[in-house]
């Protein structure tokens, strides 16, 4: 049943094809007009499908049959979507198929289009005609006779619904003419014009090609299984289809991606890391020599070097940078090859730092400490002297990846002195600077921007945590379940079986979530807002989960970290609503002023936004963190699962299920 509805919408796929090859406003109307038919009947057929293959166990046509009587609503949804499929009045597939016509009609190759429009449709009829009669009006066959189940009202909902609409949208055209299809037809034209989307348009070339249709699908449902027959006899057609063609093509695809695969997604991280090096060099020298960074004969521009003072602290700052990558470069102790990344990320952010960055210094410091507690948890499972997989001869993997390093950090280098080069243009930062107070009432302009005027870009950073955490939770499971001490709310799986660190994490949990707290309300004025404290409040809990173990952290955190991150992209995209509400535009922040008698205080949607994103990275980041350490600490979810199980009156039979 299935595959019936696929190769129509193959069919269906072509005709809009040829419709957007054509001129003239009318083939945009055909193309709205008919995509919106398609949608609700083949979308509702292919629901129709579902449920009866989930109700017999059967999935070809010829097995089924009489099945109106177990399925009614499945049969009546299901005639209502062939009608409009067949494209037959009053249904919304009989207008948008009398558009498709006059389309084709108008254009420059009126006979050609028209025969294929006429052929397709045809076919289009008789699949609707099959699909309509034979599963519910035919002759009942052992899966029918013995069905496994009947329909329930969630499953026909759905395909109701959609078959309705089909009606609806033809007996009232104009609601689709102002609203879907008049809108979507002048986008598509990319010029206003008149746009007609009506159920009668008279006796018309078009309504004699439409009842051509109805008749040639009629006589295809007639003479079905001849047709069949004969079609199968024709084995020419099978040698030089075009689906072998694509058979072909495909299979080859495969061979080709099956030979990548061995050669470049080998398992080994190296690997990967080289070659996307490799590229992303050879893509910068390109832009270096085929781009404008050359003057002539004059060689590369390059900024006056002597405009700035050398500043001490810089040079110190940027040495310590410098020896961290080398020890990190040059050390077979995966421990001290950390360090050196961690002592280059915060000399990093010390630039940031002095350089007037004081947001971006802080995300810095933050992302490099759960970094290296994050790493630190991977690397108890991984020994502490590298392997040798980089051997140590005369040109050897460690020399290759020496060169290419050097050539990508030469490039990189010529890039950002070219950049540098170019005079700056302060528009954006002057505009930015400008009306952050005055329109975002803000005086945090980094903030202001992430949380206002570019909320929407934020917005799908936060979601993309949220789905990559969600990843890691499912494709990381843990160990060994937690004993029943663990249960009991005593630690277990301690990371540092230390008396003071263990009472001293305590302090610094409930100290670091009231900080990341009041950075997450100060940040639209003063340095924080929601990523920085919910980065801090992430260190909280890592540090708990070091002292006293994840299983404890774990409790501490209250809900699952999953569940944080959907309260938080609810409430970023709630804040945004609004806005939309007061006829502006989704995450246009609205402001009130509260006068509390001695003081006012000014309250916005930007607030509800930033605890958004501060839930949403607490979550992902922890979501990461608890299965990073349950895989080495040997714990599971059964600690939180059976509170939660407790919580929600579900069966324990059912969770563990």
């Amino acid at each position: 049943m299935k595959a019936i509805l696929a190769y129509s919408t193959v069919a269906s796929l072509g005709l809009l094809v040829t419709l957007i090859g054509l001129q003239g406003p009318g083939s945009s109307i055909g193309i709205a007009g008919f995509i919106l038919a398609h949608s609700l009947y083949k979308a509702a057929l292919f629901f129709c499908a579902g449920i009866v293959i989930h109700a017999t166990g059967a999935t070809r046509v010829r097995d089924l049959g009489a099945l109106f009587g177990l399925l009614p609503l499945t049969a009546i949804a299901a005639i209502l979507a062939s009608l409009s499929m067949a494209g037959l009045p009053p249904f919304v597939g009989f207008i948008a198929k009398e558009y498709v016509f006059e389309a084709k009609l108008d254009s420059s190759f009126a006979a050609v289009v028209t025969f294929v429009a006429v052929l397709v449709n045809s076919v289009l009829v008789a699949i609707a005609g099959i699909f309509a009669l034979r599963p519910f009006f035919g002759k009942a066959t052992a899966y029918t006779e013995k069905p496994k189940h009947g329909e329930t009202i969630g499953m026909t909902t759905g395909p109701v619904v959609l078959a309705a609409l089909g009606v609806f949208f033809g007996l009232f055209a104009d609601i689709p003419q102002y609203f879907i299809v008049g809108p979507a037809a002048v986008a598509l034209q990319g010029a206003p014009f008149y746009v007609s989307f009506e159920l009668w348009h008279g006796i018309t070339p078009m309504l004699g090609l439409s009842a051509l249709v109805v008749l040639i699908g009629g006589l295809l449902v007639w003479k079905w299984t001849p047709i069949h027959e004969a079609m199968l006899r024709l084995s020419f057609i099978d040698r030089f289809s075009f689906e072998k063609g694509y058979d072909a093509i495909f299979g080859g695809l495969l061979s080709l991606a099956q030979s990548t695969t061995r050669t470049i997604q080998n398992g080994q991280m190296r690997t990967y890391v080289a070659v996307t090096i490799a590229v992303v060099t050879g893509a910068l020298a390109y832009a270096v020599l085929a781009g404008e960074t050359f003057a002539g004969a004059a060689g590369l521009t390059l900024p006056p070097l002597a405009a700035d003072e050398i500043r001490p602290y810089l040079l110190i700052v940027c040495t310590l940078i410098a020896l961290g990558g080398i020890v990190a470069a040059i050390s077979r102790s995966m421990v001290v090859s950390l360090v050196g990344v961690g002592l280059s990320g915060y000399g990093i952010a010390l630039v940031f730092l002095k350089n007037g960055a004081p947001d971006l210094a802080l995300t810095q410091f933050l992302v490099e400490t759960l970094l290296v507690v994050i790493v630190s948890a991977v690397l108890v499972k991984m020994p502490a002297i590298a392997d040798g997989l980089r051997s140590y001869s005369k040109f050897d993997l460690r020399t290759g990846d020496a060169l290419l390093s050097t050539v990508f950090a030469g490039a990189l280098f010529v890039v950002l002195l070219s950049i540098a080069a170019k005079p700056f243009n302060p528009t954006v930062t002057e505009y930015y600077a400008v009306t952050s107070l005055s329109e975002a009432f803000g005086r945090n302009v980094v903030n202001v921007i992430l949380v206002d005027f570019r909320a929407l870009d934020t917005l799908g950073e936060i979601a993309v945590v949220a789905f990559a955490a969600i990843a890691a939770w499912a494709v990381l499971t843990g160990g060994n379940p937690p004993s029943k001490t663990a249960k009991a709310g005593v630690a277990t799986n301690r990371a540092v079986p230390s008396l003071i660190f263990e009472t001293t994490a305590r302090m610094f949990f409930f100290l670091m979530l009231i900080v990341s707290v009041w950075v997450l309300f100060r940040g639209h004025n003063e340095p924080g807002g929601g990523f920085i404290g919910g980065l801090i409040a992430s260190a909280g809990f890592a540090v708990l989960a070091l002292a006293l173990g994840v299983d404890f952290a774990r409790r501490r955190l209250l809900l699952h970290p999953v569940a944080w991150m959907g309260i938080g992209l609810t409430l970023a995209i709630l804040s945004g609503v609004p806005g939309a509400i007061i006829n502006e535009s989704f995450l246009t922040h609205q402001w009130v002023n509260l006068n509390l008698g001695v003081t006012s205080l000014k309250l916005g949607t930007t607030y509800l936004f930033d605890i958004g994103v501060y839930l949403t990275v607490i979550g992902g980041v922890l979501a990461f963190l608890i299965r990073v350490q349950q895989q080495n600490s040997g714990s599971d979810d059964a600690t939180t699962a059976a509170d939660d199980v407790t919580k929600s009156n579900i069966s324990t039979q059912g969770a563990s299920a």
